[in-house]
């Protein structure tokens, strides 16, 4: 049955995307900023515990609904269907491609500032491939492999609460560096510490699965010498380290290679910068010497986006066929 809902969803997806679907999301975000205005004084493990309630209605329903196969399908589908899917992406990442095939680097550079923002209209054309990559990776983590890998383990109660915890670490964020920080940002990290350290979790198995699959669909040499070149900092509960995983693999399975970047803490003294550098240099050799040589460096260029959108659609093929066996199985 779960696979029949996925397979119908997909196809239902890229046959005909409803534009309200969105509206959804919105109206949980409405929600999380009502609650901010009471939940600051109460502390982060009952503000995410209030911004989880609306997952008891689901699993409610889920409950109602398991013993009708029928119905149980067609509550499944409607979840999937308003959570998961390529198109919340996959458009601007064709745009870009395409403009960039095109030559017109001004339309690329404004589809992926309407998309990710930030420095992206000073971006060169190498630039921009790199991060409609980097983006399109985690999207298609968050939007498709996230949501299924959650709905194929507790249905689709496992689906809206994964969506629900990454929408709350998402708005309730820390801020980026050079950002200007003020007391309701500040409030509203604190509020999303707890949901942050749950979305590591949450995150840590199905990030590692996928990565996997960006290896056996790919280049599986470099995609894993990349994985097992990355410091290991799962004790940080930080999810940039899962990010780096997908990152680092997904370019590896590409022929690429994808430099990690760790934004600059404060130096206590001039030599401090010097003595972090040469610990990273360090660790460098020490892979190096353990692993073997890197494989070679293969700079990013636009002629690889649609290998990169191939790839993905390879891991879900992958997926599909690993949900499939299962199905079978269970069945049998």
């Amino acid at each position: 049955m779960k696979f029949l809902a996925i397979l119908v969803v997909l196809g239902l997806e890229q046959w005909h995307s409803a534009n309200w679907r969105g509206g959804v999301e919105r109206l949980y975000v409405g929600y999380l900023r009502w609650l901010e205005t009471g939940m600051i004084r109460w502390g982060t493990w009952p503000a995410t515990a209030v911004a989880l309630l609306p997952v008891l209605l689901v699993i409610m329903i889920d409950v109602l609904a398991a013993p009708l196969w029928l119905l149980m399908l067609v509550w499944s589908m409607v979840v999937l269907y308003l959570l998961m899917g390529f198109r919340r992406f996959s458009h601007a990442v064709t745009e870009i491609t395409e403009s960039l095939r095109n030559g017109d680097l001004p339309m690329a550079r404004k589809t992926l500032y309407d998309w990710q923002g930030g420095d992206s209209l000073t971006l060169g054309s190498d630039d921009i491939a790199l991060r409609t990559i980097e983006a399109g990776a985690l999207a298609a983590y968050r939007c498709v492999f996230g949501v299924v890998f959650w709905f194929m383990v507790f249905g689709p109660s496992g689906a809206v609460f994964y969506w629900m915890l990454t929408l709350i670490a998402r708005e309730w964020s820390e801020s980026l560096a050079g950002e200007d920080i003020t007391m309701l940002t500040t409030a509203r990290a604190e509020l999303g510490r707890v949901a942050r350290w749950l979305l590591f979790i949450v995150d840590w198995l199905p990030v590692r699965l996928l990565a996997f699959s960006f290896a056996v669909v790919g280049d599986f040499e470099d995609a894993m010498y990349q994985w097992r070149a990355l410091p290991n900092d799962d004790a940080a509960f930080d999810g940039a380290t899962n990010e780096n995983v997908l990152l680092a693999t997904a370019f590896g399975a590409l022929g690429l290679t994808w430099v990690r970047r760790v934004p600059p803490a404060p130096a206590k003294n001039a030599t401090e910068p010097a003595t972090a550098f040469a610990k990273t240099a360090t660790k460098a050799a020490e892979s190096e010497k353990t692993l073997g040589p890197p494989p070679e460096s293969v700079p990013v260029t636009p002629d690889v986006l649609p290998s990169a959108i191939g790839l993905v659609w390879r891991a879900l093929l992958f997926w599909l066929g690993l949900v499939l066996l299962l199905t079978v199985a269970y069945w049998s």
